[in-house]
């Protein structure tokens, strides 16, 4: 069994973050100050008897499946990762559409 830990933004300096396996919720949402303390937290939170790996994704862009030992030692490591990723798909997105838009004038 491999979770995935969705973490979405709410707002300003405020993230709220689901564990689910297949579809279906682990644990409750759960509301954090940064991207690194919701990795951190699972990391630790995580029953190790049952969740050793987890795929890890911000608004649906993932950096792929990573292990709890992992997120507990390197959280802020991950969170850059993962946020670098995400602003580079959003970049791409934008810079796609903007030529299309070129493309039509």
């Amino acid at each position: 069994m491999v979770p995935t830990l969705h973490i979405e933004k709410f707002e300003s300096g405020m993230y709220v973050a689901t564990l689910e396996d297949a579809g279906e919720p682990m644990f409750e949402e759960k509301m954090f100050s940064n991207v690194a303390e919701v990795i951190r937290y699972f990391g630790e939170d995580a029953p190790n008897d049952l969740i050793q790996f987890m795929d890890i994704k911000y608004s649906g862009y993932g950096i792929g499946t990573i292990s709890t030992v992992r997120m507990k030692s390197e959280p802020e490591v991950l969170a850059k990762d993962l946020m670098s990723l995400y602003s580079a798909v959003i970049n791409a997105e934008e810079k796609m559409q903007y030529q299309k838009q070129l493309s039509k004038a």
